[in-house]
């Protein structure tokens, strides 16, 4: 369900609202539609009409949606950024970064029971085990932040 401040209402109400799931494997999108005398003539990214941006082939401005949720398109939640900017998967805060899970014994492995951390990061995948899924989000918490000075370097 897409989110919209109040006094934004006006500005979209008129339009013909679609949810664009294909630009981004990540997240959704509402899109408008604009036709002119029954024929397709543009599509617009909400997000787009609410912070006052035209057309993306005019106005080579980007969006990023704070939170990572597509679908909340209020105010506080979209910022004007740089491409580079947007494009990093660590500035989205609603992404799974670094995925942490259970593994059980099994007959084949005998290991005690193991939490593991997995990310991957520039295609390459990361893993390692603890013995409590409290040191397993420490170590997240603490790759994730290496991560960050890195990127900002």
């Amino acid at each position: 369900m897409m989110e919209i401040d109040d006094e934004d209402w006006d500005k979209i109400k008129h339009l013909n609202l679609r949810i664009n799931g294909t630009s981004n494997k990540h997240t959704k999108y509402c899109k408008a539609i604009i036709y002119k005398n029954c024929k397709y003539v543009k599509s617009l990214n909400i997000h787009r009409v609410i912070m006052g941006l035209g057309d993306f082939k005019t106005d080579k401005r980007i969006i990023n949606h704070i939170d990572g949720n597509g679908l909340n398109n209020k105010k506080e939640n979209l910022e004007i950024c740089t491409t580079l900017y947007n494009s990093q998967s660590i500035n989205k805060h609603n992404c799974n970064i670094g995925h942490i899970s259970y593994e059980k014994n099994t007959d084949k492995v005998k290991r005690r029971k193991q939490w593991r951390f997995t990310i991957v990061v520039n295609k390459k995948q990361h893993r390692k085990r603890f013995l409590t899924e409290q040191e397993a989000k420490d170590y997240r918490d603490s790759f994730i932040k290496e991560l960050i000075k890195k990127n900002k370097k």
